[in-house]
């Protein structure tokens, strides 16, 4: 009966363990083309995550919605009809591509397409009305480097948390568990399409039941000891 009741409780505890230990999952972003949506779903290893797209300014927090724009190397937005489709700067407002999972995850990583390429695109004007632009063309220019910034829900509030933020892929040093996370353009410099991201899933473990049950029975084995030490003494 000892070894039962022992064998139940070290089942109890391994099974919890082994489940808060979850394996990576990387969400490659890239498909068949959409010119914009208003969302896109993608599904992998039993986490959900819906993209979405909206713009801030400076620094501060997203607002009003965008397109979500998908090609081969990835996802983009643009906010309006002549928006370069990628991830940049543009028209005064930074585009910012959310990231909506419907399970708590911990953020590990995020790679980017044309991220700190030698030349970028640049709208120009190439027929005017009334001295309004009617028409643009793109034409290549030297690019600066690539940075972009990162938002998270801090204080309840979904917010910048940093900017001017550098590296493909981008490994987070720090512990951001949460269900949204957005990656945006810094400055108007800034243009990139985001290729995968990568979280490993941070749910209520499967395995609590049995652990509780596990520790019961701990428990249980430990109080009979003790009662039959009282008896003998």
């Amino acid at each position: 009966m000892k070894s039962l009741l022992t064998a139940i409780a070290t089942a109890g505890v391994i099974a919890f363990a082994a489940a808060g230990a979850q394996a990576s999952t990387t969400f490659n972003l890239g498909g068949s083309y959409v010119s914009g949506a208003d969302s896109l779903y993608y599904h992998e290893n039993g986490i959900g995550l819906t993209v979405t797209a909206q713009h801030y300014h400076g620094s501060g927090n997203p607002h009003s919605s965008e397109k979500v724009t998908r090609f081969g190397a990835g996802v983009g937005a643009k906010n309006w009809s002549h928006d370069d489709p990628l991830v940049d700067g543009n028209n005064h407002y930074n585009d910012v591509v959310n990231f909506n999972f419907d399970q708590t995850v911990k953020l590990e990583s995020v790679m980017f397409s044309y991220f700190d390429d030698e030349k970028k695109r640049i709208k120009v004007c190439v027929a005017r009305y009334h001295g309004w632009c009617v028409d643009y063309d793109r034409i290549w220019v030297p690019a600066p480097d690539d940075e972009f910034s990162f938002f998270a829900e801090k204080d309840g509030e979904y917010q910048q948390i940093a900017n001017n933020l550098d590296g493909n892929p981008y490994n987070f040093i720090y512990d951001w568990i949460g269900d949204k996370f957005g990656i945006g353009a810094s400055d108007k410099n800034d243009e990139f399409l985001i290729k995968s991201i990568t979280v490993s899933a941070v749910p209520l473990p499967a395995a609590l039941p049995l652990y509780g049950a596990g520790l019961a029975v701990m428990g249980f084995v430990g109080w009979r000891k003790r009662r039959k030490a009282a008896a003998q003494a």
